[in-house]
């Protein structure tokens, strides 16, 4: 569930308590706030159970087997990316399949991993992707600066040694325009 929609829910509670506690509710309008909190609740077990499962998209779990190989076998890593050497970063994070790509407090990876005709974007681009997001979870500052761009372009030169990424295949250009339309 979103950060927004959580918000949303928990102030509608409060605005509806606080009607509640200064007499505003009677006793008959008691039972419509008791359903509208179990509505309220059943919906909020839902979204887990819907993000819980969006880790399971046999896509995800083929990227996520092919980045556990890839940090596992990594050297002693210099640069950028010495930081790696001392932590596996797949522990770390996890992978869910979104409506868009983003990262939440470095430990939640989100991908969109199909177009608009319900087709998986080839591998090359999600990969070029992940390490997008894989470089906001590693880089210790916010947003695109300098050194997120030292790791991202030193996360994409191990990747495309590993045989993962190639550089030469252009990245879908309207990828996720619209969203992953089955999310």
């Amino acid at each position: 569930m979103s950060t927004s929609k959580g918000f949303a829910i928990i102030l509608i509670f409060l605005v509806f308590s606080a009607f509640l506690i200064a007499g505003c509710v009677t006793k008959n309008t008691s039972f419509f706030i008791a359903g509208f909190v179990l509505f309220i609740t059943c919906w909020m077990i839902y979204n887990q159970i819907e993000e819980h499962y969006s880790q399971h998209d046999p896509k995800l779990k083929e990227i996520r087997d092919t980045l556990n190989d890839f940090f596992e076998n990594k050297k002693d890593w210099k640069g950028p990316l010495h930081i790696l050497n001392k932590k596996n970063i797949m522990k770390e994070i996890t992978l869910y399949r979104g409506e868009k790509s983003y990262t939440i407090n470095k430990e939640r990876i989100y991908i969109c991993l199909k177009d608009n005709e319900g087709k998986y974007y080839n591998d090359n681009t999600l990969f070029y992707v992940i390490g997008h997001e894989l470089s906001h979870a590693i880089c210790d500052e916010i947003g695109h600066t300098e050194k997120f761009h030292r790791i991202f372009e030193a996360l994409l030169e191990r990747m495309e040694a590993a045989g993962i990424y190639d550089h030469t295949i252009p990245i879908t250009q309207d990828y996720c325009k619209n969203g992953d339309l089955e999310m």
